[in-house]
């Protein structure tokens, strides 16, 4: 039996998106007699896994406690880490084939020097990727289109009225839960809840506790599952969210109309900017309300994460700001006007998985 442990980044949701669509696309094109597909993680990764694959609960950045994870698999092992370095790190303490999706390496200004030690490397296919790889790591770097479940939608779909957002990157492993941040999301829930707009809201389970304290919007949160959210995207007649890549992949693929709210970090704002280049998407902007340095992708991510709490703390202090804020908040849920699907977003593809299980049936024998 081979076994394949698949492990992702505790950054929000989206690496586990990444991690989870990979194992389904395994699993459904694998022989069950022969590969078994284990999602590996902490209670967040579970809560978004459910119970569609063998799970092994560990702590996903403690390199020893993944060794005794992987030691008490019986057969032969194969690890994929969505962007997270410790899982490859114990990769190689046991000589383990492994695998490694760096889906930010299109962001980086500097490639940390652990994203390159992997077996396999892939890369997602922004523009001009290729131009980044070094010459060192050529053979083993590939590049692949965007990353999200096989979907398929219907020829009609019904769309209800619902509207969706997705707020994610809040709980992350280098900054405490950014609470000025969410202040602010919870005051613009109020302001639009009390104008009659409905809206529900995805996010992680620390976020969700914190919004307890604000009953309106604690009570438009939902914890979904992967194959949930998918579900839900299907359905309602827009998707709001602060720039997560997998949610906003998935989102397109589900051909649900998108804008964007307020970024969280870098990454999310990077690729807000990204696909604003060649076609304006609705979204709320930063530089509208408080002042953001010109050289704000100077920072690293985790300063940043706290540069934008703190704005979002002195923008609930400024009222003309705010009320600004929130009027175009309101005006960015209930605008009608249909979006022109991403040109960006379509190139970049979103035929991953498949990409990702061809090179590894070749290269493993999966």
């Amino acid at each position: 039996m081979k076994n394949i442990v698949i492990f992702s980044n505790p950054f929000g949701s989206g690496p586990a998106g990444k991690a989870i669509s990979i194992a389904q696309y395994i699993t459904d094109h694998s022989n069950p007699k022969e590969v078994t597909v284990f999602m590996c993680g902490s209670e967040q990764l579970r809560s978004i896994v459910g119970n569609r694959f063998p799970f092994i609960e560990v702590n996903e950045r403690d390199e020893i406690e993944i060794l005794k994870a992987l030691d008490s698999i019986d057969g032969s092992k194969y690890i994929i880490s969505s962007q997270n370095r410790f899982p490859i790190r114990a990769a190689r303490a046991r000589n383990i084939p492994c695998a490694f999706l760096d889906g930010l390496a299109w962001f980086w200004k500097t490639i940390p020097e652990e994203h390159f030690i992997a077996d396999i490397i892939f890369w997602l296919n922004y523009p001009n990727i290729a131009d980044k790889i070094p010459a060192l790591h050529k053979e083993k770097i590939k590049i692949v289109h965007g990353i999200t479940e096989e979907i398929t939608v219907p020829q009609e779909i019904k769309r209800n009225n619902d509207i969706l957002l997705y707020l994610g990157g809040c709980k992350n492993p280098l900054t405490q839960l950014p609470t000025n941040y969410l202040d602010l999301f919870a005051a613009l829930i109020d302001f639009v809840t009390d104008r009659g707009t409905e809206i529900h809201v995805s996010t992680d389970t620390e976020s969700q506790e914190y919004l307890k304290k604000y009953p309106v919007t604690f009570s438009r949160i939902h914890r979904f599952e992967h194959e949930q959210f998918i579900s839900k995207l299907l359905h309602v007649k827009k998707f709001i969210t602060n720039g997560g890549q997998t949610a906003t992949m998935e989102a397109l693929s589900t051909q649900t109309p998108i804008s964007f709210f307020l970024p969280g970090n870098l990454s999310q704002m990077a690729l807000i900017n990204n696909i604003n280049v060649s076609e304006k998407q609705p979204c709320l902007e930063w530089h509208n309300y408080v002042e953001i340095p010109k050289d704000i992708f100077d920072c690293n991510e985790k300063d940043a994460i706290m540069f934008f709490d703190q704005r979002s703390k002195e923008l609930l202090k400024n009222k003309e700001a705010l009320d600004r804020l929130c009027n175009d908040f309101l005006h960015l849920l209930n605008n009608d006007q249909e979006t022109k699907p991403s040109v960006f977003l379509k190139n970049l593809g979103s035929t991953g998985t498949q990409d990702i299980y061809a090179i590894l049936k070749n290269a493993w024998g999966i």
